[in-house]
């Protein structure tokens, strides 16, 4: 063991740094929370993002199915839209389901973004 804790070896943020003992796994788990605190912000704002497209999706699809003034092809198309939207949106619950289910599984928070050590 003495052999492995000469090298200062840094493969993972400062985890195998050649600390022993507490220290380590302190480190360990500041990194794990980090990394988890990341993801969770990453996730908040895909969810804003996707919030955004959809409502901005909407929005213009309800804008050319009103200004289609009985053409087919415009009619067809903002239903086209419209409905890709609501599709999405669905995906995007789903995702966030599974991802509660994940959590509750490994017992993390992902769903709940820290900003600013809030």
């Amino acid at each position: 063991m003495k052999f492995a804790a000469n090298f200062n070896v840094d493969p993972i943020g400062g985890v195998l740094r050649g600390s022993q003992g507490v220290e380590s796994a302190a480190n360990t788990a500041t990194n794990i929370d980090k990394f988890v605190d990341t993801i969770s912000v990453v996730l908040f704002a895909v969810g804003v993002v996707s919030g955004l497209i959809l409502l901005g999706m909407l929005i213009t699809g309800g804008i050319m199915y009103m200004s289609s003034q009985g053409d087919e092809k415009q009619l067809n198309r903002a239903k086209k839209q419209i409905t890709d939207a609501l599709v999405g949106f669905v995906i995007v619950i789903m995702s966030w389901w599974a991802i509660r289910i994940l959590e509750k599984i490994f017992g993390i928070d992902l769903l709940i973004p820290k900003f600013f050590g809030i």
